[in-house]
């Protein structure tokens, strides 16, 4: 049954994507948060979305562009710096870069606290007001994610909104940071780096989507820790408002 259920959250969130233009809420990544080797569909229909085109100033005809190199290892952003202008406003000279390893510790022993302990956590380590969420029940209405427009600047890469996803007892089970502020072509090189962060602290990924020639608007990859636990690193290229990049833990032993 878990199997399947997996299964079926991997369709749903592809069929999602498929239509995300016509779309005006902002894509959910939770049928993505978990996934085996079972779950990944054979050229999954609708996953060729082309990539952003541009057009020439006497041109009226859009030329497709070519994606970015997804197998390319991009240059950590430092800290203090971004690698574009973001689409929405960030004081980058006012947040402190914060360790991979550090970051990732802090997310695990946030699992498993109250919503309030989880904030105050937060709050703490990274000296921020989260200020008030935006809140979404689960369609199961078994969980609620709160999600908090915050800045932080992890491994020299800034996030610009931090999720919490409580269970029906209170108890949070998944902490996800995510930057939906830049174009597809530096959350491309975001998600590489931090799959290379992740691999050199916990070790290769027990799964991985990456991106291929018939899908060019998902990619993510599961690192293990527990038989419950996981972290995921992984983005959406939607060439679109929709397009986010995340880095993510969760505990389903405390769903």
């Amino acid at each position: 049954m878990r199997k399947s259920l997996k299964i079926i959250s991997m369709v749903l969130v592809f069929a999602m994507i498929t239509t995300i233009s016509a779309c005006t809420a902002k894509p959910s990544r939770s049928g993505v948060k978990h996934n085996d080797a079972e779950s990944k569909p054979e050229n999954p229909a609708g996953m060729a979305t082309p990539v952003p085109t541009t057009t020439e100033p006497d041109d009226p005809t859009p030329t497709p562009t070519e994606p970015s190199d997804p197998t390319s290892t991009p240059t950590p952003t430092p800290a203090g710096t971004v690698a574009t202008t973001p689409t929405t406003s960030v004081n980058i000279e006012d947040l402190t870069n914060y360790p991979f390893e550090e970051v990732y510790e802090l997310m695990e022993s946030i699992a498993g606290s109250t919503l309030p302990e989880a904030e105050n956590t937060i709050m703490n380590y990274f000296d921020i007001d989260l200020g008030q969420p935006s809140e979404n029940v689960g369609e199961s209405g078994v969980s609620t994610s709160y999600t908090y427009s915050a800045a932080v600047m992890i491994g020299g890469v800034v996030f610009n909104n931090i999720e919490l996803d409580v269970s029906m007892d209170g108890i949070v089970y998944y902490i996800d940071f995510f930057n939906d502020m830049d174009p597809d072509d530096v959350l491309m090189g975001y998600c590489q780096y931090y799959k290379e962060l992740a691999t050199d602290y916990l070790g290769e990924p027990y799964f991985e989507f990456p991106l291929e020639e018939d899908n060019s608007i998902i990619e993510f990859y599961d690192f293990h820790i527990t038989d419950d636990s996981y972290v995921t690193v992984g983005a959406y290229y939607t060439g679109f408002s929709y397009s986010q990049f995340w880095f993510s833990y969760s505990d389903n032993s405390l769903r």
